[in-house]
């Protein structure tokens, strides 16, 4: 087995967006993902559903891991003959450590590339509204770490504080304190203005600005903390005038987006987040475990009721609740080399229009059939010339159908709770509180895992192209939504 190669890969800042083509390719043909704390965890769905996810991320203060063991991490990745993306914030190359790894790799002889990111010392204040150059007021910037050492700062805080530019100090919440102090004993006027953007491009984005002066009491009494990047010099108050991420109408909104297929959820987070939400896109691709044998036994049933028919005269039906339960069958028919020609006289349904098209996207006529109102059908029996006629079914009843079918939908799948993907949905949910989860049908119940494993509850809105009415299911508030009045 050979080695394999190892991506130092730029994230940008933490808006999933603002990550270049070439990063996303790599994502796309990856083996293992090492990501750091500061990654948009929609990034990481961009990986195969089978890819292997290490948390390497470093809160102050409590590092999971230390360079040395990341730097191994990534060297045993690429024996294993893995195409390896190591995901940081940022850029690489600009205070993230990314040289020192590329050295242990050189070192170790395993072949590496960087993919340089967006660096948030010019993309936070952006999205702050700050210009980090202006004709004038701000010439040139310079970017500073805000970590000091031990035995004291390396920086030359005293030829700064003579700068006719702009400053850019990232990591530097924890040291503003020191970092005023210094910067105000090498000259700076105390009325320079400073701003500190906590959480640059993601919901929770919060900008503080003040002088030098009375920065660290305005920070502090804010509760600002890590990660954050403070920015000092004139160019600051530009903000006043050119804010505008932060008025974008779901700013500060943190969605959950629950579907059946990964292009589904992905669209809509796309949508939410330009209109300023953070959303992490989850689908039942990435945690389901399909069970083909229900599959493949409901199409053998299928099949014979078509060759023997009851002496009532009943054809079969097929209600799919889902998109992906659609997909995989199909799937299984192709893999089976059943004709789907040979479905001639079965009825399929969709639980709504979204399943019905995706049906007929097949080639399959669908009608779209309430799933509550094939229920009540089934159960007492009720009459009418069209219904009376259909034996709706599931993986449940392939065995029993002719004695009482009382199930109605088919979703050929089990939602893995434990999965890497689940655990990675509930950490994000959780580490910044959530606001709404979104859902198609067949995500409801995806959405619903997720909730449940949180302390703060939220309502989940359906999207689905139907019209209709809200309801209460599984004690969350579930309304149906049309999709082309996402966000509104």
């Amino acid at each position: 087995m050979g080695v394999g190669t190892v991506y130092l890969v730029g994230a940008g800042p933490g808006d999933s967006g603002l990550i270049t083509v070439k990063g996303q390719r790599c994502l796309k043909q990856a083996d293992a993902v090492v990501y750091d704390r500061l990654v948009s965890p929609q990034l990481l769905t961009l990986a195969p559903s089978d890819v292997e996810l290490y948390d390497v991320g470093k809160l102050p203060g409590r590092h999971g891991l230390s360079q040395a063991d990341i730097n191994a991490l990534l060297i045993a990745l690429s024996h294993r003959g893995l195409c390896v993306v190591r995901l940081k914030g940022g850029d690489p190359f600009v205070f993230g450590r990314g040289g020192e790894e590329a050295l242990a790799l050189t070192e170790a002889r395993v072949p590496w590339e960087v993919v340089p990111g967006l660096t948030s010392a010019v993309a936070v204040p952006a999205y702050a509204g700050i210009t980090v150059t202006q004709r004038a007021a701000a010439p040139a910037f310079t970017v500073i770490t805000g970590h000091r050492c031990a035995e004291g700062s390396s920086v030359n805080w005293g030829t700064l504080a003579q700068s006719q530019g702009t400053l850019v100090i990232l990591m530097g919440a924890h040291t503003l304190k020191a970092i005023v102090r210094d910067l105000t004993s090498g000259g700076m006027s105390a009325d320079t203005p400073v701003a500190v953007i906590q959480w640059g491009t993601r919901a929770a984005q919060r900008t503080e600005v003040a002088t030098l002066e009375t920065i660290a009491e305005v920070v502090e009494a804010a509760g600002i903390q890590s990660p954050a990047v403070v920015v000092v010099g004139e160019a600051v108050r530009t903000r006043s005038r050119l804010v505008w991420y932060e008025s974008l109408p779901l700013m500060g909104q943190r969605v959950l987006v629950a579907a059946d297929t990964q292009n589904e959820a992905v669209d809509v987070a796309k949508d939410l987040e330009q209109q300023g939400a953070e959303a992490y896109p989850l689908s039942l691709e990435q945690v389901a475990t399909v069970r083909w044998d229900d599959i493949r036994l409901l199409i053998e049933s299928i099949l014979d009721r078509l060759l023997v028919k009851s002496a009532g005269g009943n054809k079969p039906g097929v209600l799919f609740r889902t998109v992906l339960a659609v997909d995989l069958f199909m799937r299984c028919c192709r893999d089976a080399e059943v004709d789907i020609r040979r479905f001639v006289g079965v009825e399929f349904a969709g639980a709504n229009t979204r399943v019905a098209h995706h049906l007929q996207h097949y080639g399959l006529t669908a009608q779209v059939r309430n799933p509550a109102g094939v229920a009540e059908q089934v159960h007492h029996g009720a009459s009418g010339a069209d219904e009376e006629s259909v034996q709706w079914w599931t993986e449940r009843d392939v065995s029993s159908w002719v004695v009482e079918p009382h199930r109605y939908e088919f979703t050929p799948f089990e939602v893995q709770r434990t999965s890497a993907w689940m655990a990675l949905a509930q950490s994000w949910a959780d580490s910044g509180g959530l606001h709404t989860a979104w859902s198609t049908t067949g995500g409801r119940i995806l959405a619903k895992a997720v909730i449940d494993g949180l302390t703060a509850k939220c309502p989940v809105l359906e999207l689905t192209v139907d019209s209709g009415t809200s309801e209460e299911q599984e004690g969350c508030a579930v309304s149906q939504r049309d999709p082309n009045r996402r966000g509104q």
